[in-house]
């Protein structure tokens, strides 16, 4: 069934209709009537001769009825159908837009990581490397593609390993932001780590994102302002600073260990003489002659400090009797006795040198370094060159 310019409705032929559901019905409809029709002409046709043209015209208005239901059923379909089809054109160009929107942003972020002046790595679960950006390659002195796979411990500087390890278990479960400061393998440079764990639903550890800032040059000043501030620069030997650090550190120890720790005091004799008359290079000269022998008969767990001008102290953590002491002191002086070989020629000093013990003359620092004073200076006023420790009488 068509519709022609008219607009009246029109009959083709089958098969140029659509074969609907509703046309075979309708057709079967228009049979059944048929038949019935034909069954009246044949029995009833004399006696009821009026209802042969009722029964044809109610045949007819049933299938003009069905005719208008089958094209006003085909009209809704073909324009649910357009709608459809508009539906879904509309639905895949925003589909479109979002996937080329989400690939843009995409670009962009990988964009922006790729210019960053700081390394980005990005690990899985395992702590494997994703990826590393080219700031990270620099960084760690690694290609982004042999980095992929391998384990963050590798780019860690052997020396930091099990401190970076550590870290790494107790952030697995930790939501925030986890600084701290370790030294790379590769290049051996110094970086602050921002450390941000990714969660899934449940709680899942799925990966880490890390964010690497070198700071080599901040941590090279530092240490050389450290250093300017606990060691002398002529000497290279711990400041006054330093020892008083090194000596809380060490009675700290004594009393929890139960040991004693010495502190001597030592002052070069006759250096003066030297300095004034021949000047302060070699009086210079001469306190790190003094400085070196000094250095050379103390342990690894000994300090040796410059006070100021020619004055020099001792630590002596951990010893095994309080006679050591005194043993070390007469050796000290031995060696400073000896001949200094300076560019203005040989020059020789003593040491007059005061020995304080703890526990037996003092608990506290100030104390014990008060005292070893006062008896470097009884050692002084007994002749020079030689030992004394403290005597309440002193």
């Amino acid at each position: 069934m068509k519709k022609n310019h008219s607009g009246f409705l029109a009959f083709g032929m089958p098969g140029e209709t659509e074969r609907r559901p509703s046309a075979v019905l309708l057709l079967a409809l228009l049979g059944f009537l048929t038949v019935l029709g034909m069954m009246a002409v044949d029995k009833a046709a004399l006696q009821y001769p009026g209802m042969i043209i009722p029964i044809a015209l109610i045949g007819l208005l049933l299938l003009l009825g069905g005719a208008l239901a089958a094209y006003r059923w085909k009209r809704a379909t073909l324009a649910y159908v357009e709608w459809l089809e508009r539906e879904i054109a509309a639905k895949t160009e925003a589909l479109q837009l979002a996937h080329e929107t989400l690939k843009a942003e995409e670009c962009q972020r990988r964009t922006l990581v790729d210019a960053a002046p700081v390394g980005i790595v990005e690990l899985d679960a395992r702590g494997c490397c994703r990826y590393l950006n080219p700031a990270g390659c620099a960084l760690t002195s690694c290609d982004g593609k042999i980095a992929r796979g391998r384990h963050v411990f590798e780019f860690v500087h052997p020396a930091d390993r099990d401190y970076v390890e550590f870290i790494w278990q107790i952030n697995a479960v930790h939501e925030g932001v986890n600084c701290f400061e370790f030294r790379l393998g590769g290049a051996d440079s110094w970086v602050t780590a921002h450390w941000v764990n990714r969660f899934e639903a449940g709680r899942r550890l799925v990966g880490s994102i890390l964010v690497l800032v070198d700071n080599t040059e901040r941590r090279c000043k530092d240490e050389h302002i450290w250093t300017m501030a606990h060691y002398d620069a002529l000497t290279g030997l711990p400041n006054r600073n330093l020892f008083w650090e090194r000596l809380a550190h060490s009675l700290l120890r004594a009393r929890r260990d139960h040991q004693s720790v010495a502190v001597l005091w030592i002052d070069l004799d006759g250096f003066k003489a030297i300095n004034d008359r021949w000047g302060h290079a070699a009086g210079d000269e001469l306190l790190h002659q003094a400085a070196r022998r000094l250095s050379g008969r103390i342990r690894e767990s000994d300090t040796v400090a410059r006070m100021g001008g020619d004055e020099f102290a001792m630590i002596l953590p951990g010893l095994a009797e309080n006679g050591a002491a005194d043993l070390v002191g007469v050796d000290l002086v031995a060696r400073l006795a000896e001949p200094f070989a300076l560019r203005r020629g040989a020059s020789q000093i003593s040491a007059s040198i005061g020995v304080a013990l703890y526990p037996l003359h003092a608990e506290d620092a100030e104390t014990l370094v008060r005292y070893a004073d006062m008896a470097m200076y009884a050692a002084k006023r007994a002749g020079k060159n030689q030992v004394a420790v403290w005597r309440p009488d002193q």
